[in-house]
């Protein structure tokens, strides 16, 4: 059964509120232009990391910890700066451009 089938949907949307419902309970607060599709885009990069995980040869998976270190990082310094004029734009095309082809509807 795969995470992005229709037959998955309840689960995915499950999983993408759980997301919605931490990102409104954190802390620092994210941008109110990514606010409505950051949760998706957490679950997609959060699908990414278990692709990599299921195929990654190192011992004791120690790649895929270190891509989850490394761009977890990348992530959450993207979120604190997307409110910014300059990456405002950008950070906004790339969103769109994530969900227009995500592997589902």
């Amino acid at each position: 059964l795969s995470p992005f089938s229709e037959e998955s949907r309840p689960l995915r949307e499950k999983n993408i509120l759980l997301f919605k419902e931490a990102l409104e309970g954190a802390a620092e607060k994210v941008p109110a232009s990514l606010l409505g599709k950051l949760p998706e885009l957490l679950w997609l990069f959060k699908m990414l990391i278990i692709i990599f995980w299921l195929y990654d040869a190192s011992t004791q998976q120690q790649r895929t910890y270190r891509l989850i270190d490394k761009s977890t990082d990348l992530v959450v310094k993207l979120i604190a700066i997307s409110n910014l004029p300059v990456v405002r734009s950008f950070t906004e095309q790339l969103a769109n451009l994530i969900l227009e082809f995500k592997p589902y509807s």
